[in-house]
């Protein structure tokens, strides 16, 4: 389970105005990640973020009713649109 670390938020600093790129702004800097193993925090930039879609309300497969669309499929009719 990967759950973001809210207490650790990018802040703009206008001493700083460089230090924190604007599309970073309000999102977690750290990761907390938990296994079976153990858990440890992980820096965002070691990260591959997806945030999936907007859930449907109707859809003809049931499976993607509640999770939505897995984020694969979503990336993969991306590229094929794209050529």
């Amino acid at each position: 389970v990967i759950q973001p670390d809210y207490t650790t938020l990018f802040n703009y600093d206008p001493r700083d105005p460089f230090s924190t790129r604007g599309s970073r702004l309000g999102l977690p800097e750290y990761y907390q990640v938990f296994s079976k193993y153990g858990s440890f925090t992980v820096h965002d930039s070691r990260c591959l973020v997806f945030q999936n879609g907007i859930l449907p309300e109707n859809t003809t497969n049931s499976i993607y009713q509640l999770w939505g669309v897995p984020e694969y499929i979503r990336l993969h009719r991306a590229i094929r649109d794209a050529e």
